[in-house]
């Protein structure tokens, strides 16, 4: 039996955010994958994937999140 929760909303995708910039200063947006993310989010692929289709709109969407 588990004793975390599952994170969701806002608190999902702020960490998802943060593993998107670390990811692009760890290995850039070429070598950027949506596995990596979900992994340093420590959230499923799915859960991207039902926010973001692609890389691209994951990216975007964590810039505009950070930038005025």
């Amino acid at each position: 039996m588990s004793t975390g929760t599952r994170r969701r909303g806002g608190d999902l995708e702020a960490a998802i955010y943060e593993a998107v910039f670390a990811q692009l200063e760890a290995v850039g947006y070429r070598r950027l994958t949506m596995e990596g993310v979900a992994a340093a989010a420590r959230t499923g692929k799915a859960a991207l994937y039902r926010r973001w289709p692609s890389k691209d709109e994951l990216v975007t969407d964590a810039l505009k999140h950070v930038l005025p």
